[in-house]
């Protein structure tokens, strides 16, 4: 059992996880870029409706993220890669392929983490000394 947790914490770790957001942030980044050229130069792409929306919409938006993930570990090669993913460049592709997957999903997470440390420190710092000092000389001086 130990084992398995292991090798869960090993795949799902640190690395995977900066992965899964580099792969959402290149993906958005791609897709930003591509519809300001669509807009520009090709708006039926854009336009609701058209059998190029659907292209653009169910077959190639969906596909970015896999894509970019497998396009990733296949040009890099010194990325901190899982054991079991570090063979070949085969299974590095197949794991590229697999955080591009979730990588919208663990994107999601990890926002909403770090969204809620930031809400704790900004209301730590709300109730700092330095800020009742503050507050108690304005309303002696009123």
């Amino acid at each position: 059992m130990d084992e398995i947790i292991a090798s869960l914490t090993n795949l799902f770790g640190p690395a995977f996880l900066v992965l899964c957001v580099v792969i959402y942030v290149l993906v958005e980044l791609q897709r930003r870029i591509l519809e300001l050229f669509f807009s520009k130069f090709m708006p039926s792409m854009l336009k609701s409706g058209t059998w190029q929306n659907k292209l653009w919409s169910d077959i190639l938006l969906p596909s970015g993220a896999p894509g970019t993930g497998m396009l990733f570990t296949w040009l890099i090669d010194s990325y901190p890669y899982p054991d079991l993913f570090t063979g070949s460049v085969s299974n590095r592709i197949v794991w590229g392929i697999f955080a591009g997957f979730f990588s919208g999903y663990v994107y999601r997470i990890v926002k909403q983490v770090f969204k809620g440390y930031l809400v704790q420190l900004s209301e730590k710092f709300k109730k700092s000394p330095s800020s009742e000092k503050k507050s108690s000389k304005k309303e002696d001086s009123e």
